[in-house]
């Protein structure tokens, strides 16, 4: 792109160009002129006293001043012919640029309407469409590069209760594993910190009160791990995972052969792949505990398959994870859960908006930061 650091205008490169042209030309050209000089002198043709040229001087003398002139007329020629080459390349180039320029500002202009038309999708005159028109559009959003907006979209649309939990959670997980927007990178980051902590705002409300095992859930959270979140978003999805765990007894996550081995399988995931020390370092922690309170020989299972406690506790180890580590409300909390002493736990206001319990921003890490 013109520019961008390190990179040359194109009337810069092509001055440099023509400057070769003409070295190049002049290089051929004066060379043979000189020698047609030297000869003639040598030949004595501006000798007027002196004898006349013999018919086999003569004759070679044209010849050469025939190949000369010829060459000269060859080499000045390629050198205009190119010469013009270059203006209607360079001439055709700023052609396509503003071809370019103006297709992308209509694609841009495009991708706009749609996100404007999506918004009228999802809501018209403070009325909300269905829970699949809902979806859609926010999906639409998500893949035009709008996450940010999509989010926000999603945060009223749960206020006003007018999406599913099971829609809601999809939307979230097709934000935080996203990497395309038509903003900056910091937009991005800040669209998978609000779906992180809009995530941690709704996990109250992700377990089913009537089915056992029956709960709501984002795909990309669950035995695996989004890549490029912030500090912020990782440490939110970790307390997601412990909340989600604490909203229901264990009786309630091991009745009918089910099994919450999965979390820690997810915790085990974002020690290996996160890029924040400090959420590694908690998910670390909290893994740690619950593989202690594991029976033993028990794998920990994920969706696909299941690993060695050895495995997954070696790992955590080896950052510096430890149960003791955690804070005595979040360890005590588990300890109780394993006992099944421990009722379903969290404060909820209206459709799965809770009471924030920390500012946001740069956040402790055993404490989740609040929704704004």
């Amino acid at each position: 792109m013109p520019g961008s650091p390190g990179e040359r205008p194109a009337s810069d490169d092509r001055r440099v160009r023509t400057l070769v042209t003409v070295i190049v030309a002049a290089a051929t050209i004066v060379p043979l002129y000189a020698i047609l000089v030297a000869v003639v002198v040598r030949s004595g043709l501006f000798e007027f006293n002196g004898s006349r040229l013999t018919d086999v001087q003569f004759k070679g003398l044209w010849a050469f001043v025939g190949v000369t002139v010829t060459a000269s007329a060859v080499t000045l020629g390629a050198w205009f012919a190119k010469l013009h080459n270059d203006r209607t390349l360079a001439s055709t180039k700023d052609a396509d640029i503003r071809r370019d320029n103006l297709t992308r500002e209509s694609l841009e202009r495009q991708k706009l309407d749609t996100a404007v038309a999506c918004l009228g999708l999802i809501s018209k005159d403070g009325i909300y469409a269905s829970n699949a028109s809902i979806a859609g559009g926010l999906a639409t959003l998500v893949q035009l590069g709008h996450p940010i907006i999509a989010t926000r979209a999603l945060i009223s649309a749960l206020s006003d209760s007018k999406v599913d939990m099971n829609t809601a959670t999809w939307v979230i997980g097709k934000v935080l594993t996203t990497e395309y927007t038509a903003g900056t990178d910091d937009d991005l980051a800040a669209a998978k910190e609000e779906a992180a902590l809009l995530l941690y705002s709704c996990v109250q409300n992700l377990a089913s009160e009537k089915v056992a095992g029956e709960f709501c859930w984002p795909d990309a959270v669950m035995a695996q791990w989004p890549k490029n979140l912030s500090r912020n978003a990782s440490l939110n999805l970790v307390h997601s995972l412990v909340e989600l765990l604490l909203s229901r007894s264990k009786k309630w996550w091991t009745d009918g052969g089910f099994t919450y081995t999965w979390v820690v399988y997810t915790l085990d995931e974002a020690v290996t792949h996160d890029e924040n020390p400090e959420p590694r370092k908690l998910a670390a922690d909290v893994g740690l505990l619950l593989l202690d309170l594991m029976p033993d020989g028990c794998r920990v299972s994920g969706i696909r398959d299941s690993r060695p406690k050895s495995d997954v506790r070696a790992r955590m180890v080896r950052i510096g994870g430890q149960a003791e580590n955690l804070t005595t409300t979040i360890g005590d909390k588990l300890k109780l859960w394993a006992r099944d002493e421990l009722p379903g736990s969290g404060v909820v206001m209206g459709p799965g908006i809770p009471v924030a319990n920390a500012p946001s921003g740069e956040i402790d890490p055993q404490q989740p930061s609040s929704l704004n």
